[in-house]
């Protein structure tokens, strides 16, 4: 069944995902269900939260960065991200509607500094 739940990555498909999924769950006695609507507010409040505690203390530019537009997507789509690092670039594209462009001039600066560092 691991292998039918590769298989489904590679398709791209969240509904093929979803049911190979439920089945290998189901083959490993673990009950998958979505969580209510609470617990799932209160687990990204949780997430927000803590971004923001690490943010405030934070002096690695890299982890500022990554830690600003996890934060920015949340505020523009309500919905929770985790990006690696290579990931930031096409978040911040993603961002880029919704941002003021002053905002997003100074976030592109601070990524393409970044990127130098590295």
């Amino acid at each position: 069944q691991l292998q039918a739940l590769v298989d489904a990555l590679a398709k791209k498909t969240p509904s093929a995902f979803q049911g190979a999924l439920e089945k290998c769950a189901e083959e490993a006695g673990i009950d998958l269900k979505a969580p209510d609507k609470n617990s799932e507010r209160s687990l990204i409040f949780g997430i927000k939260l803590s971004w923001s505690e690490q943010i405030q203390s934070e002096s690695h530019p890299p982890v500022v960065l990554l830690l600003a537009a996890q934060i920015l997507f949340h505020h523009a789509t309500k919905a929770v991200v985790k990006a690696p690092g290579r990931g930031i670039a096409p978040l911040l594209e993603f961002l880029k509607p919704s941002l003021k462009p002053e905002a997003f001039d100074k976030l592109d600066a601070l990524q393409q500094c970044v990127v130098k560092m590295l």
